[in-house]
């Protein structure tokens, strides 16, 4: 009787793979967990760090621009350009009788008449324009177009009809009227001046004692 035998030598490197194999899976299991944990850290750190950015440039009572974030917005060369090519209008806002308010009413109702009057103020321009709040009760609305004064206008009479109204919390009414001085820019003109033309105009305004905006080509008109 004759047997078969046959002998089947292992592959040696099919040998070494069974033995290699788990710790093989072992170390892309840690690479990946790995990796997937620097992605989650470097995204973290990457929100925190654009969340503190905001932050620095959004003041913490309203919500809208302070005026660091307002400076980083205009001290840029596009900026400047709109000024020089006269397409941009600044209106300068002023909560009249705001130190009274505080003395009399409380640091919470100051704080009320603060956060509704730049609500007020939203509203009353395009998703397009910048709010600012310079410090205190003095906030100012940057128009950019085509035609700034038409524009500017049309703000300023939404602004003098919200902030017409009185605001209503709880048992508590609050009169929160403005002042407002309008400046339009021209190619002579920089920054700083456009800013401190619209500020004489808003103090002529809140002088005079006037609901409507006083623009400041108007102030010198009426003045000579």
């Amino acid at each position: 009787m004759v047997g078969n035998f046959i002998w089947r030598p292992t592959l040696l490197g099919a040998q070494l793979l069974r033995h290699i194999a788990p710790i093989i899976g072992l170390l892309a299991g840690f690479l990946i967990a790995g990796g997937w944990l620097s992605a989650r850290v470097a995204v973290h750190q990457t929100t925190a760090y654009l969340r503190e950015q905001v932050s620095a440039r959004t003041d913490s009572l309203t919500g809208v621009l302070n005026r660091a974030g307002l400076e980083e917005l205009v001290r840029t060369p596009k900026f400047d350009a709109l000024i020089k090519e006269s397409k941009i209008a600044l209106i300068y806002i002023d909560l009249n009788n705001f130190k009274t308010l505080n003395d009399e009413r409380g640091h919470n109702a100051g704080d009320l008449a603060l956060q509704v009057t730049a609500k007020r103020l939203r509203k009353s321009l395009r998703a397009t324009d910048q709010l600012a709040r310079l410090g205190g009760d003095e906030f100012l609305c940057l128009i950019t177009d085509p035609d700034p004064t038409t524009v500017a206008k049309i703000a300023t009479n939404r602004i003098t009809f919200k902030t017409s109204q009185p605001i209503v919390d709880g048992h508590m009414t609050l009169s929160a009227r403005v002042s407002m001085g309008v400046a339009i820019s021209q190619a002579d003109l920089t920054w700083d001046s456009l800013l401190l033309r619209a500020d004489a105009a808003m103090y002529n305004a809140k002088r005079s004692k006037l609901v409507d905006a006083v623009f400041y080509a108007e102030e010198l008109s009426k003045a000579s």
